[in-house]
């Protein structure tokens, strides 16, 4: 069967795991049906990818080998550092874990980059004020049009 696409779900952080890579447990989706498992133990090693699930008490084997998702990340993803499909899956877990965790700072406010100001990863300023289009115009009158606004992209 041909791989036409490939999700990760029901994604799992344990942060207080996580020491050289993020620790993680998801189910791994391909062409919309759940197909297997996925874990990584955050300690710097490869993620476990488990092409079976449970059903009834007993592993019933994905209809997909590991092959068959590798050739699909080389073919549709050759922008990626590494394509493979331990990479891919790994990093589809990271831009989650990302995602979850610019959701939570922008709950705190409105959260910005200042243009021609470099930033660490993950590193913004935030102003202790809700994140309404009227204030994202006032900010960008004061800083400039450049100003890269994350709640606007969450």
């Amino acid at each position: 069967m041909k791989v036409e696409s490939i999700e990760v779900k029901n994604i799992k952080i344990s942060a207080h795991m996580s020491e050289d890579s993020v620790a993680f447990t998801a189910s791994l989706w391909v062409n919309g049906k759940r197909v297997g498992h996925l874990k990584n133990a955050g300690h710097g090693g490869a993620t476990d990818i488990d092409l079976y699930i449970m059903k009834d008490g007993r592993p019933v084997r994905s209809d997909y080998t590991f092959d068959d998702l590798d050739e699909y990340v080389k073919e549709n993803h050759k922008d990626l550092e590494y394509s493979g499909i331990e990479f891919y899956l790994y990093s589809l877990v990271c831009d989650e874990d990302e995602r979850r965790e610019n959701k939570k700072l922008c709950r705190k406010g409105t959260v910005i980059r200042k243009p021609g100001v470099e930033y660490e990863q993950g590193v913004y300023d935030v102003y202790e004020i809700p994140y309404t289009p009227g204030f994202a115009v006032r900010v960008r009158k004061e800083l400039g049009e450049d100003t890269y606004i994350l709640n606007e992209h969450i």
